[in-house]
C-alpha cells in the first residue's frame, strides 16, 4: 500500500475498494476487520492498509487511541477485502508467498502490486533512512531527541566503537524516565 501510494500519488479519497490476496493461514491470524484496541488493530489487514492509505506510514503512531478511532480510517477500513488468492490456498504454496494487493480507484482505474517479500525482510531490507525514522519513532517515546540523535549516531558506528558506556548511558537515561 504504502508503495502503491507513493508511486501513483494514491490518495485515500481516490480509493473504491481494496482487496488483498493473502495465503491461506493469514486470515487465521489477522481476525479483526474492525479493531477497537491497540492490540486488535495490530491483527487486522483492513486497519493497517486503511491507515497506511491515509497517513502514507504505519508505525507506532498509527496505533494510539486516536488514530485508531478515526471515522475516515474507519470508513476505508471497511471498503479493505481480504480474501485467500487461489494460488496461495494450499501448503504447496508456501514455496513462493506473496500477497496480491488491488486498488479500485473511484474514476475506474485499478492499481495493482504483488509483493513476495515484505519490506524488512532480508530480501527486500529497510534503507539506513528507514531504519533511523523506526528508530526515531521508538527511540523518541523514552528518549528526548538529543539523546535519540546522538545515540542514533552512535548506533551507525557500533562495529567501530571501542567502548559501548557512551550509548548504555544514553539509553539508560530513559530507564529513570
Amino acid at each position: 500500500m504504502l508503495d502503491l501510494r507513493a508511486r501513483a500519488g494514491l490518495r485515500p479519497e481516490m480509493i473504491a475498494e481494496i482487496s488483498c490476496g493473502v495465503d491461506y493461514l493469514v486470515p487465521t491470524y489477522l481476525t479483526f476487520p474492525q479493531p477497537r484496541t491497540a492490540e486488535e488493530a495490530r491483527f487486522s489487514l483492513e486497519y493497517t492498509l486503511a491507515v497506511a492509505a491515509i497517513d502514507g506510514q504505519v508505525g507506532l503512531r498509527q496505533f494510539e487511541p486516536d488514530r485508531l478511532h478515526d471515522p475516515a480510517v474507519a470508513e476505508l477500513a471497511r471498503r479493505v477485502r481480504m480474501y485467500v488468492h487461489p494460488e496461495e490456498a494450499g501448503r504447496e504454496s508456501w514455496q513462493v508467498r506473496f500477497v496480491d494487493l488491488e486498488v479500485n480507484l473511484q474514476d475506474g482505474r485499478r492499481l495493482h502490486r504483488r509483493v513476495y517479500e515484505q519490506r524488512g525482510h532480508p530480501n527486500n531490507p529497510l534503507s539506513a533512512d528507514e531504519l533511523a525514522a523506526k528508530y526515531r519513532d521508538t527511540a523518541g517515546r523514552v528518549l528526548s531527541a538529543a539523546a535519540v540523535e546522538e545515540s542514533l549516531a552512535l548506533l551507525r558506528q557500533l562495529d567501530q566503537l571501542d567502548d559501548l558506556e557512551p550509548l548504555i548511558r544514553l539509553l539508560r537515561g530513559a530507564a529513570s524516565v
